[in-house]
């Protein structure tokens, strides 16, 4: 069976597809700090995929830049639900 060449950003409820090798799209790259992205890039030269067996640091780093993705577009979610139309009255 063959494996797949892409698959969704790592970001919550990001369905842009991406290679392999990449955890996030280039927009939710982008807004990780630099030092964040580092520290996976660390644990990436050896050669470890995210679907294969990462090591814990490898885990953590991941955790910790959905954690910043998460907290960076939770005001911008909250806003778009504040003014949806169907808390605010107008039509959809």
């Amino acid at each position: 069976m063959a494996h797949a060449k892409t698959h969704k950003c790592f970001a919550k409820e990001c369905q842009r597809d991406i290679p392999n090798s990449k955890l996030l799209c280039i927009d939710h790259w982008k807004i990780v700090p630099e030092a964040l992205r580092d520290r996976l890039c660390e644990q990436w030269k050896y050669g470890l995929a995210w679907r294969c067996h990462p090591t814990p640091e490898y885990t953590q780093a991941a955790v910790d830049i959905r954690a910043v993705i998460e907290s960076k577009e939770a005001p911008r979610r909250a806003a778009a639900v504040a003014n949806s139309p169907l808390l605010t009255g107008g039509a959809a």
